[in-house]
Formats: C-alpha cells, structure tokens, sequence
C-alpha cells in the first residue's frame, strides 16, 4: 500500500531536518579541530618565525634564543619537515651551551644520536660543535679542542657552508684560547671569508661574531 501523502511529506521533512544536523554538526566539528590543532602549514610557518627571531637574539641574549628555540619546536607538528627540526634543535643546543653546559651537553649527545640514526652529516657537524663549545664553557678547554677538530671533519663532510664556517669560528675562538695564535687566526679569517660568501642574516650575523672573536684576538697582550 502507497503511503499517504502527508506521511511521506513528514518522513520528508524528518530526513532534510536529520542531514541538516548532520551537516551542522560536522561543520562544528571541523571548526573546533581547525582551533584546537593548528594545520601544518601554519605550525612550519610559526616554527620559522620564532625560529627567526631566535637567531636574532643568539648575537645579544642566549637565554631569549633557547626560550624562542623551544617555543619553536612546540610550533612544529609531527610530520614537520625533519631538516627544520633538526636545524632548530641544533640552534637550541648552541643558545643554550653559552649559559647552560650540562643542559647543551644533553642536548648535543641526543641530537648526535639522532643523527647517527638518520646518517644526518649535517646535524652531525652542528651537534658536535655544540658539544665541543659546551665543554668549553663548562672548562674543558682541551677536549673542546678534540671535538671541535671532529667537528670540522664531519661539516667537511657534510659540505654545508654555513656548518663549516661555524666549525672554524668556534675552533678559532677555542685555539685562540690556548695560545695558537697563528692556527687562531687562519681560522677566524676562513670563518669569516665562508660568512661574506654565504650573505644574508646568517652570514651577517657570522661576520660579526667573527669580527668580535678576530679583535679579542689582536687585542690579546700575548
């Protein structure tokens, strides 16, 4: 038997007002997932702006660049892309072995675990730069050195201009403190050649600090 007519216009309003609520629903749902997790896009582009600014604050304030750096990291979700990640863990690591050696110390250990595991020639080199500058802080002048030597050998292998001229301005830094004034600065003037060809705030902000490290030099007594 054919249903009656207004029956089937009742069944017919009914299933309009149900897709109507879920339409609504999945609409809501939808926006409470876009606020509460932020898409990748934008998690990678507040990575970057942080990280940004923590390079700018590594050259007058190393506690504000670790602060940015970890703020940073939090920004990026899991599927971030993994070079950014490793490069502001590595950042991270070098704002914080200026006022923090065993915290810089942890660091770099973990993020050269994680390099090893990943065949990362780059975050190698970065990592053990960081490692050996925190031995430098936390007094060791004489295993620095022996790290930062690695350090040089693996930022060689990793053919990354920028990794390479860190290496030599902190190795210069550190052969400047044991007296190598000549090895010192052969160094600081590579350091400081590779941060001219490299331009940009990374290779300004590398001219400074090696400009700096060159005239503590000169001006050493010794």
């Amino acid at each position: 038997m054919m249903p009656h007519a207004a029956n089937r216009s009742a069944r017919t309003r009914l299933r309009t007002a149900i897709r109507c609520a879920h339409w609504r629903a999945s609409i809501a749902v939808a926006l409470i997932v876009a606020v509460a997790f932020p898409s990748h896009a934008q998690g990678e582009k507040a990575a970057r702006a942080l990280y940004a600014q923590a390079q700018r604050a590594y050259e007058t304030d190393l506690r504000r660049s670790a602060t940015l750096s970890e703020r940073a990291l939090s920004s990026l979700g899991a599927d971030a892309d993994t070079a950014l990640r490793r490069e502001i863990e590595a950042h991270r690591c070098m704002s914080y072995s200026g006022f923090s050696a065993t915290r810089a110390l942890a660091l770099s250990a973990a993020g050269l675990r994680t390099a090893a595991k990943e065949n990362d020639k780059l975050s190698k080199a970065r990592f053990l730069t960081c490692e050996a500058y925190a031995t430098e802080v936390a007094g060791d002048m004489t295993a620095a050195a022996a790290i930062y030597d690695r350090a040089m050998i693996a930022a060689h292998a990793s053919e990354d201009p920028d990794a390479i001229a860190d290496a030599l301005a902190y190795r210069g830094e550190n052969r400047h403190y044991q007296g190598r004034y000549d090895d010192a600065l052969v160094d600081l003037k590579r350091a400081y050649d590779l941060y001219a060809a490299i331009g940009g705030n990374a290779g300004s902000g590398g001219r400074r600090y090696t400009l700096n490290a060159m005239a503590n030099l000169y001006s050493d007594p010794h």
